[in-house]
């Protein structure tokens, strides 16, 4: 969340990882990609990052013309998005009006023929979810993108390549619980460093205290 940052170190990527974390139900916005995971996890709402279909789109674009069509559009329907979400004029009459527009325009992408199968997935994924790409324009808080969740995952994707400590579920539950928080306390504008070493100075005076 804006002031929350929680990582689990889990052996899968299913959603059971997702109810061990909220629960069975969130009652709340799930920003994710597309991987299947988040699409079985129950939330009140969704919004899907425009940052993965955008750069399969620019892919795609490289190849061929039906590429270039497709990665037009949705770059057009993003800067609108961006736009919206810069001027602060999320859930306006004319936002609402736009995003019926945008839906029924990737409904009719479903009615031409493609020669390229890979435009026709990428076509096929954004009809899919297209109930779930324009929930931030309906709220002044929701991302476009999940790309600050993912930034913030890499750390820890990058230091359980190179790190021993994950070799013992004891190590892999210090990453967890240092990891989240020193990502909460940047979240919050506080400095972990100092944090942590009053956290630790005042359970050792503690323990002192106690033990006299």
């Amino acid at each position: 969340t804006r002031t929350d940052v929680l990582v689990l170190m889990r052996n899968t990527r299913s959603s059971a990882v997702l109810v061990e974390a909220f629960g069975k139900t969130y009652s709340g916005i799930l920003n994710s990609d597309c991987f299947s995971a988040y699409e079985k996890y129950d939330a009140d709402e969704y919004q899907k990052c425009w940052s993965h279909i955008l750069r399969d789109g620019k892919d795609l674009a490289k190849h061929n013309d039906e590429g270039k069509s497709l990665c037009r559009e949705i770059s057009r329907m993003y800067k609108y998005i961006a736009r919206i979400k810069e001027n602060k004029e999320e859930n306006t009459d004319k936002v609402k009006l736009w995003i019926w527009r945008q839906k029924k325009i990737i409904k009719s992408w479903l009615e031409k023929k493609y020669e390229s199968k890979a435009v026709l997935n990428l076509v096929k994924r954004i009809n899919k979810y297209s109930d779930q790409w324009f929930t931030c324009l309906k709220y002044d808080f929701v991302e476009p993108t999940n790309n600050t969740r993912e930034r913030e995952i890499r750390k820890n994707v990058i230091a359980r390549k190179i790190s021993g400590y994950h070799r013992s579920e004891r190590g892999k539950r210090a990453r967890e619980i240092m990891m989240s928080t020193i990502l909460t306390l940047q979240k919050r504008a506080q400095n972990p460093h100092n944090f942590i070493q009053t956290t630790i100075r005042n359970r050792n005076l503690g323990i002192m205290k106690s033990g006299l």
